[in-house]
Parts: C-alpha cells; structure tokens; sequence
C-alpha cells in the first residue's frame, strides 16, 4: 500500500508541477522523482512477495528472495560509496562528479528543487561551489548567469554567491 501510495502521490506532484526530467542528472536531483522510483521498487517487490507466498508459488518467492537481495546489496554499495565520497575530499574530481555538480551550479535558479539540492549540499559540507580548493570554489558561480559579473547580467545577485555559501558562526 505504501509503494502504491509513493507512486501515485509522486505523480501527482509531478504532473501537478508540469516538470519533464530531460535527462538523468535532473531525475536524480528530483526528490520527487527519486519518491516515485523508490515506490516502484516496493510496489514490484511486495507484489512478488505477496502473491508468491499467497499462491505459493515458487518462482515468485525466489523472484521476491533475488529482489531483496538487489536492494541489500544497492544499500550497502551505495552507503559505502557516500562514505568513501565523503572521507576523501580529492576523490569527487576522479570520478567526474566535480563536471556533474557544475552543471547543476548552470542551472542553479532554473528548478527548485535542484537549487534546494545545491543549498542543502553547501550547507552540510560548508562549502561554495563545487572546486575542491575551498579559496576559488566560490568561482564556480561565475557560470550562473544569475550571479556571473559580467556586464550583460542584470540579475540583482551579479557577482555574488547563493545564500548557502555563507558560513554561520
């Protein structure tokens, strides 16, 4: 019931927010999306588990049994690679991610909920911009066309930073 709920609820919300996601960088930045995926996951999981057990069927249990084994095995890779990401700071520019956060650094004002994702990030790791050199990351917003000094922006945040830039002491 609950995968069903997630599934319908994110839809809605989609819709409702008339959002298209282009490519993959945007799904994944989508809590929504993400929401809709995860509820997907349950949905097929419990369905294979419930009908298995139900009508004792046995191709589906081990369907149900290869299913949960998936999700174990996602959690823990994904678990160990947040916790490697976050113990070695070089690491973000060896597997690409460092391209990847700069183009979401482009399109900063352009979704909410990428700019939420971008605010949350500065503000957990107390970081700006996505330059491993914590003295030029800030520079990364010169590719914002929101916050970029050049001549041309009329943006009231020309040549500055997104609030979650600041550090609080």
């Amino acid at each position: 019931v609950g995968g069903v709920l997630f599934v319908a609820l994110s839809t809605w919300l989609l819709i409702d927010k008339n959002k298209l996601v282009r490519n993959w960088m945007e799904f994944f930045l989508d809590p929504v999306s993400l929401i809709c995926l995860s509820g997907g996951i349950v949905v097929f999981v419990a369905f294979f588990g419930c009908m298995g057990s139900l009508r004792e069927k046995t191709c589906f249990l081990h369907v149900y049994e290869i299913s949960m084994v998936v999700v174990l095995i996602c959690e823990i890779v994904l678990s160990l690679f947040f916790f490697v990401i976050y113990s070695k700071p070089g690491l973000m520019t060896e597997i690409n991610m460092e391209k990847f956060f700069k183009g979401v650094v482009k399109s900063y004002r352009e979704d909410l909920d990428q700019q939420n994702f971008i605010d949350n990030f500065q503000q957990k790791l107390e970081c700006c911009g996505m330059n491993d050199d914590p003295n030029t990351g800030y520079k990364d917003w010169n590719s914002n066309m929101y916050f970029t000094c050049s001549a041309n922006n009329t943006s009231p945040e020309k040549c500055s930073v997104p609030f979650s830039c600041c550090k609080k002491k």
